[in-house]
């Protein structure tokens, strides 16, 4: 039995997995050393202990992942069983043969009926007999479809079928439930020539009744022309009048936009855009969405979705908060992204969010998917996000993000990712396509829940072990005791070593107290902290943090990121020390903080990820994005046929400025804010023995460190801080000699390591030789900086720079010779960064120089021009 929920409890009183085995000789069997796997790769995963079976005896092990073997009526194997059907093997011992063998797998099962061996079949019974004979009523099992859900171009002929003769089944193309009284009688092939829902029933006897299966049948260039006003949906929906109980009508939202699936460029690609993301498609009966009944058992989630009665901190929603309804989730793949990943699973479905719910901010509202015994199987047994993700799921987040900030749908998934890999737990998550009853519904990112079913998934114990804070101080499980201890605990003379030790479970001189209870996870915190701040979390974390603790073996309050989307916007954004939030993850840290150890592992974390290819350095964060883009720059297409064109192409426009503005400068700008509030020690940077800019062939170029420490350069413009010189040859080690000049200017790049700490990053542009002393040298250090991408430049380029303050600034291009050949911009530009794109003409290939005129001060930047 895969599905264990009522039929036999094990001495924990848990309703596990069992698997019976039956001696049918005349002899006695010792089964020492007999082995059961789940694995044919790994035969030996459990072993029997040294155990008798008389003739005729039956035995229950049960598949807990307890891994017991002391008592023969206790036994307990080290694996699971798959609900879907997986490999199992019983083996003699040495694992030479099979005794007996379910391959490739065993056949789908279902809650609280068993699957066992009678007159050399195997059989379902509705009533399980563990521990005697295989007897009773045989369950009736759902109908078997003879084409599987997918996507189609041509028309074809659908069987259905089952297991009992004695049977009849039923189906709808509807979406709703078929019974004896609903929908048609299947008497043959079923002709499917456009999109079609199918769900089937089998019945026995007017009496006996399987469970409901259903398969989406999907023709991809059918979705493109997608009805407004599909058959048997309400042409209105509902929006509540804030402030009072009453609703006002809206147009309903089913189809595609015209203008923007009529033009030829979008059209060509369309069908391409619905394949490049596996299909989760979700079944339920009209009502269950869209009745208008205010009946909570009976009315539309979609139509009266909970949709918060203003600021969503208020905790007040109108109707529909909570309300849950039966549906079917299917899951596949249009091109085999997933590899083994195809399934159909009956569930429960409610809508999810906060502000997500609000009409106005947008129609395209999230779900939550549940699996409950009382809906279809207790548990998706399915590895839903790849190699070292959990197994099975209880529930299941649809995240439909706000159709009106697509350059924003990355950004949540970019944030967990980030956390992920600095080396803490994020939530898994993955973009599919959504169809709703057969109907294109959009773009959603399918993401993991974080509840204490995910957290025993993903940080050990028990689901019923956890306490879970989160947003607005709501407590998803447990309670508050030991958190308001830890925020009490926190603030309160932390400075003292003894107390902060303490906080860790731990004595004084850092050794394990069991009288002491681990309050935190400190690592984890910093990293939560610093992803956040790096990303320039906005709406954090006034809300938007979930904390969870295990109680037993407690490894502290673990702290996890939730709806990110308010990221990487301003490349300056300043998130160190604006947002402390009392009794929120902010405060803690701050509290902390003050601590030496604590400041000591904090700076530690910063040398591990600012820097040396860590997870904040530009070049994988840059990939970290680019990742994710590709993952979705063509489904994004589709999404916005369904809900919403981009007017202002936000999506390229972010996309165009991450890569040449945001990652090459957010990790060294973040880091000079770490110093600049002193939660990173200010070393001395590098010196050159010239306050000049212009410098002759002749003249001996060197560096020095105030602070002592090794000198690390590169002269490509490579910053040394972010690659080591085993992994990249381009950085340098200064060796107290003249650095090289060759060529018409020379950059130089670099950093003081001292011990494990950095300096900020020291910036020099130098021009070499005479032929350019024409050009005025007042060049000064700022905090400012000006360069050019992509450089070299064939036709157009972008010049980059910021401004400390609001100032009239010259741009202008310079020959080697001295003479100005462009002027790019003249005029007056505020604090902050800036982007001014430079179309190079009919100026010939050679090397050049730009100089940014501010107030008093030049930067100069070497830009090098080559012509096809």
């Amino acid at each position: 039995m895969a599905i264990n929920n009522h039929t036999l409890q094990d001495e924990d009183g848990d309703y596990s997995d069992w698997i019976e085995l039956f001696n049918s000789g005349s002899t006695e069997v010792n089964l020492g050393g007999w082995l059961l796997t789940d694995n044919p790769d790994s035969i030996t995963k459990w072993m029997f202990p040294d155990v008798t079976m008389a003739p005729g005896e039956y035995l229950v092990v049960f598949a807990s992942g307890k891994d017991r073997k002391a008592e023969k009526d206790k036994l307990h194997t080290n694996f699971k069983l798959s609900g879907s059907g997986e490999f199992l093997g019983l083996l003699l011992p040495g694992g030479s043969q099979y005794v007996s063998v379910f391959t490739p797998t065993f056949f789908e099962q279902y809650a609280d009926v068993s699957y066992g061996s009678y007159q050399d079949t195997y059989l379902y019974y509705s009533n399980p007999t563990p521990g005697a004979e295989n007897s009773g009523s045989l369950y009736l099992t759902a109908p078997v479809f003879s084409i599987g859900h997918s996507y189609y171009k041509l028309p074809f002929d659908l069987e259905l079928s089952c297991n009992a003769d004695e049977a009849d089944i039923y189906y709808t193309t509807d979406a709703s439930i078929p019974s004896s009284t609903n929908g048609t009688k299947y008497s043959g092939p079923i002709h499917i020539s456009t999109t079609t829902v199918v769900r089937a029933v089998a019945i026995r006897a007017g009496v006996d009744t399987s469970i409901t299966v259903t398969q989406s049948y999907i023709f991809a260039e059918d979705v493109i022309h997608q009805s407004d006003s599909p058959a048997g949906y309400p042409e209105t929906w509902l929006s509540p009048v804030h402030g009072t109980d009453d609703y006002f009508e809206i147009p309903g939202n089913y189809g595609m936009i015209e203008s923007f699936v009529n033009r030829s460029d979008v059209q060509s690609v369309f069908v391409q855009s619905l394949l490049s993301l596996p299909v989760v498609s979700i079944v339920s009966d009209i009502d269950n969405f869209f009745s208008k009944s205010l009946n909570p058992d009976s009315g539309g989630i979609y139509m009266y979705n909970g949709e918060p009665d203003g600021p969503t901190r208020d905790l007040r929603y109108h109707l529909g908060k909570g309300w849950v309804r039966p549906a079917s989730v299917e899951y596949f793949n249009s091109n085999k992204q997933d590899g083994h990943l195809n399934f159909q699973a009956n569930c429960c479905i409610k809508i999810h969010g906060g502000a997500c719910r609000t009409r106005a901010k947008t129609e395209k509202h999230s779900f939550s998917i549940g699996f409950k015994s009382n809906y279809g199987p207790p548990k998706l047994d399915e590895q839903l996000f790849g190699k070292g993700s959990p197994k099975q799921y209880d529930w299941l987040i649809l995240r439909g993000g706000f159709d009106r900030r697509l350059g924003q749908q990355i950004r949540d998934p970019y944030g967990k990712s980030t956390l992920s890999d600095m080396g803490q737990y994020a939530a898994r998550s993955k973009f599919v396509h959504v169809y709703l009853n057969g109907m294109y519904w959009g773009m959603y990112n399918l993401s993991e829940r974080m509840d204490d079913n995910c957290m025993r998934d993903n940080l050990g114990g028990k689901a019923g072990d956890y306490d879970i804070l989160k947003d607005y101080f709501e407590v998803e499980s447990g309670d508050t005791i030991v958190w308001s201890k830890l925020v009490e605990m926190a603030g309160d003379n932390i400075e003292n070593e003894a107390n902060y030790q303490k906080l860790l479970g731990n004595n004084p001189d850092h050794t394990p107290n069991p009288a002491y209870e681990k309050m935190v996870n400190d690592e984890n915190l910093i990293d939560y902290v610093m992803m956040n701040i790096y990303a320039g979390t906005t709406d954090w974390d006034h809300h938007n943090w979930v904390a969870a603790r295990r109680r037993t073996n407690s490894d502290g309050f673990h702290f996890l990121a939730w709806d990110v989307e308010s990221i990487l916007m301003n490349v300056s954004e300043l998130r160190v020390y604006t947002q402390v939030q009392y009794n929120r993850p902010s405060g803690i840290f701050y509290d902390l903080i003050r601590n030496d150890t604590f400041k000591n592992l904090f700076i530690s974390h910063v040398n591990k990820h600012f820097f040396e290819g860590g997870a904040l350095t530009p070049k994988p964060c840059l990939e970290r994005y680019e990742k994710w883009l590709a993952n979705i720059d063509t489904a994004l297409i589709a999404d916005q046929a369904r809900w919403w064109v981009d007017p202002n192409d936000i999506w390229n426009t972010h996309y165009h400025t991450f890569i040449y503005n945001y990652f090459p400068r957010r990790t060294e700008i973040v880091f000079n804010q770490l110093i600049s509030a002193g939660l990173y020690p200010a070393v001395s940077p590098p010196e050159f023995n010239t306050d000049k800019n212009i410098i002759p062939e002749e003249f001996q170029l060197l560096m020095s460190s105030p602070d002592g420490g090794e000198i690390r350069y590169s002269l490509d413009g490579t910053d040394p801080g972010y690659f080591s010189p085993v992994l990249n040859k381009s950085i340098l080690i200064y060796d107290n000699n003249p650095l090289p000049l060759k060529g018409d200017t020379v950059l130089v790049q670099a950093r003081v390591k001292k011990d494990t700490l950095w300096s900020k990053l020291v910036t020099r542009q130098f021009l070499i030789g005479d032929e350019v002393n024409n050009i005025t040298d007042n060049h000064k250090e700022t905090d400012g900086y000006l360069y050019c991408y992509p450089n070299p430049v064939q036709d157009q380029a972008n010049i980059v720079f910021s401004l400390s303050e609001a100032s009239e600034i010259n741009l202008t291009v310079y020959n080697v010779m001295g003479k100005q050949v462009a002027n790019i911009y003249q005029g007056t530009m505020p604090v902050g960064s800036h982007s001014v794109s430079w179309n190079t003409g009919s100026l010939p290939a050679g090397v050049f120089v730009c100089i940014l005129t501010n107030n008093s001060t030049d930067n100069t930047y070497r830009i090098r021009i080559i012509k096809k």
